[in-house]
């Protein structure tokens, strides 16, 4: 914190004496977003063996705002402002300037585009009302914004995964070079991330039957439907099958009631969701699976056309293809494929992920056993495939680098679950029934059938102690081995 302060207060100073408001204004902003972040990271890693974790949350934050910067360059230097982001800053700034100046919070933008693209110029025109016309700081903002999603998925893993490898996921889900890069300016992308984590933190809270878990739910499957209703309505269906598969940890507050009710509520929010992306389609009820196949091939043929970046697209419409689509979706372009800066590091990200997958076959073998018993595993799987399948159709190197930031934190909950030998019980009956077993110790024909062994040091119980020694040990003092036994 000294030496940022020492970095960053002078460059701010020097800045704000030559430069606009639109420059120097973004120092304020990224000063306070790390500052922000020091609370939640020191939160989320209480504790003398969490550390590390406080540590790896505000170096993420920093690789956050860097890449910010450098999308930014990208945008307005290399590509002379002929980015998304550029309308969106545009147009934004004509809406904060009519609410600000005249109190008018209608909205008549002078390109009308679709209207996820109008909503999320309201949402920039919101947020330049809060910070100012800082176009570098509006990138800046919406950069904070996808890492809070990207600290949601991880809260999420660790609440619903409490056995998974959360210093592996939380190394590949803040460092990933997409998940770094992308969802780092001011668009679509940046807002999806911060929706779609906290939507999934809410799966988790529901499915450990934690409070607030619907009402997350809502509010992240709203967020996403009004930029882009399809992922909202993937979203849905993959909490809702997670729901059906999840098994009861403990009795709900109100019985049965409660779980009617929220079955209805996660039903509900699936169909508003996937009504919406019908919507957004043009799909109408008739059509069905051919109106499907028909916004399927409609896609394919508008992102094949021109650029170096497009391919012929493997369409996941008949399971034949999804090995094919699995690996254009999650791993291509390769290195021979690749043709500028942007996609050979898009390139090597994907040899690095084919790489974990070589050597974390273990990890997936036990998600094939955990769907069926872990809700979360369950919805990670299904979203991740309903995805793969629904993005197959992208011909386009480019949009799918940048469309896969949606995919990774959820297809990366599979790169971290625990490694278990096959030889190993699951730890959770063992917790469950500890307290039974070793009370029926002394009769076996109690047990629950989860045999515990427990090694303890020589002397401390001897081959006459019965299950009541074990269970009550002497008071210290009472005896030469009871500060052994007591231990």
């Amino acid at each position: 914190v000294a030496v940022g302060v020492a970095i960053l207060v002078p460059a701010w100073v020097y800045t704000a004496g030559r430069t606009d408001y639109g420059t120097w204004g973004a120092f304020p902003i990224g000063i306070a977003a790390v500052a922000a972040t020091y609370p939640i990271a020191r939160f989320i890693g209480r504790g003398g063996d969490q550390l590390w974790l406080t540590w790896v949350i505000m170096l993420a934050v920093l690789a956050k705002l860097l890449a910010s910067l450098v999308r930014y360059y990208v945008a307005f230097e290399v590509y002379g402002g002929s980015a998304d982001a550029a309308r969106y800053f545009t147009e934004g700034s004509t809406y904060a300037q009519n609410v600000r100046e005249e109190g008018d919070w209608t909205y008549e933008p002078e390109r009308r585009g679709g209207e996820g693209t109008v909503i999320l110029e309201q949402i920039t025109g919101l947020v330049l009302l809060i910070i100012g016309g800082t176009r570098l700081g509006a990138f800046l903002f919406f950069a904070w914004m996808s890492f809070l999603g990207l600290v949601a998925f991880f809260c999420a893993f660790r609440l619903a995964l409490p056995h998974g490898d959360a210093r592996r996921y939380a190394l590949l889900l803040f460092f990933l070079p997409t998940l770094v890069y992308w969802p780092s300016s001011l668009g679509k992308d940046a807002w999806m991330i911060f929706t779609l984590g906290l939507a999934t933190y809410g799966a988790a809270r529901l499915y450990r039957q934690r409070r607030g878990g619907l009402v997350l739910i809502a509010l992240g499957t709203a967020g996403a439907a009004i930029v882009r209703p399809h992922m909202a309505a993937l979203l849905m269906v993959g909490i809702a099958v997670g729901f059906v598969l999840r098994r009861t940890e403990r009795p709900a507050l109100l019985g049965p009631f409660t779980k009617v009710a929220t079955a209805a509520a996660v039903i509900v929010l699936a169909v508003y969701a996937v009504d919406l992306a019908e919507e957004q389609f043009g799909i109408e009820e008739t059509e069905g699976a051919a109106g499907v196949e028909r916004v399927i091939d409609e896609t394919a043929e508008r992102t094949g056309d021109g650029g170096g970046s497009t391919f012929d697209a493997q369409q996941a419409t008949n399971p034949a293809h999804l090995p094919m689509a699995i690996i254009t979706v999650m791993f291509r372009p390769f290195p021979f494929e690749a043709h500028n800066a942007q996609a050979l590091a898009s390139s090597l990200e994907g040899v690095l992920l084919l790489g974990l997958v070589v050597i974390s076959w273990r990890r997936f073998r036990q998600a094939l056993h955990d769907v069926w018993r872990q809700p979360y595993v369950a919805f990670a799987a299904i979203y991740s495939l309903m995805f793969i399948v629904a993005f197959s159709s992208f011909g386009n190197f480019g949009l799918l680098a940048r469309q896969r930031s949606q995919l990774f934190p959820m297809v990366l909950v599979l790169f971290a679950l625990p490694a278990y030998r096959a030889v190993k019980r699951r730890l959770e009956p063992v917790l469950v029934d500890a307290t039974h077993d070793v009370a029926a110790i002394g009769d076996p024909a109690a047990s629950s059938g989860v045999v515990l062994e427990v090694e303890l040091p020589p002397g401390s119980v001897d081959s006459t102690s019965t299950a009541d020694d074990i269970h009550d040990p002497e008071p210290p003092g009472s005896g030469t081995d009871a500060p052994t036994r007591s231990r």
